[in-house]
């Protein structure tokens, strides 16, 4: 990063600006100052790089229009109103509409559909199982390190992660996932210090979950597939109230 740092510093010198040299820099989530953050000269770097805006992806009615056109009008496997609903709204919530992960996971949905000859609710979790396959493998097992077994009635642990899937805002301290908890569960244990502590340790290791911001106690995750992952793979058990995961088999 201090390489390129120093080479987006140069197209001000004289004899490149004559150029009109532009650099492009992809393939990075929004905030990409923060890749700057340990370089000498983040000050220079951050005069000279305009963010373009994140593209905004697609909203429930869009992929409601995709799914039916695409699996009725297309494919003709006669999916009726109420199943485009209960598919369109599955797949929004798990994709965050992003329009290539929408468009993976209609793939993998409209493979299971033909092979069964029909649509069914079941085949949902089918389709999770084949798309997390596909791209989010890594994403799952970092995930589950930081869960608690099926033998715990009861994991504070489970209640986090699946909190951060719920959370609706960028930017989130102990206190808001700890107020999530005990907005949506009725049997609750433990404190914000210890959400704080679970929090923290995903900031850590090799495959960190979450960035903290080091001027606040507030946290982000570093992935949007980990987001994608979690809403994909944790539940709530309607049979006793807790939160769990769904096993998969890679």
């Amino acid at each position: 990063m201090s390489e390129l740092a120093d080479l987006v510093i140069l197209l001000d010198d004289e004899k490149y600006a004559a150029c009109n040299i532009k650099f492009v820099i992809v393939g990075t989530p929004t905030g990409v100052l923060e890749y700057f953050v340990k370089t000498k000269n983040l000050e220079s770097v951050s005069n000279r790089i305009e963010e373009i805006p994140k593209v905004s992806g697609f909203n429930l009615p869009m992929i409601s229009t995709l799914t039916s056109n695409g699996f009725n009008n297309i494919l003709n496997l006669k999916i009726n109103n109420g199943e485009i609903d209960e598919i369109s709204e599955h797949v929004f919530r798990v994709t965050l509409g992003l329009a290539q992960r929408v468009q993976e996971y209609l793939l993998k949905l409209a493979f299971q559909i033909t092979d069964n000859k029909f649509y069914y609710s079941e085949l949902l979790h089918k389709s999770d199982l084949d798309w997390l396959k596909s791209a989010f493998r890594k994403n799952y097992t970092t995930i589950e390190s930081h869960l608690d077994d099926g033998l715990k009635k009861y994991s504070l642990n489970n209640h986090v992660v699946f909190c951060i899937g719920e959370i609706k805002i960028h930017q989130f301290s102990a206190e808001d996932i700890f107020a999530l908890i005990e907005e949506k569960f009725e049997f609750v244990t433990g404190s914000k210090d210890m959400v704080y502590d679970i929090l923290k340790k995903m900031t850590e290791g090799d495959s960190p979950i979450l960035r903290k911001n080091p001027k606040t106690y507030h946290f982000r995750i570093v992935d949007s597939r980990y987001l994608m992952c979690i809403r994909t793979m944790m539940y709530v058990n309607g049979n006793n109230g807790f939160v769990e995961k769904k096993n998969f088999t890679f």
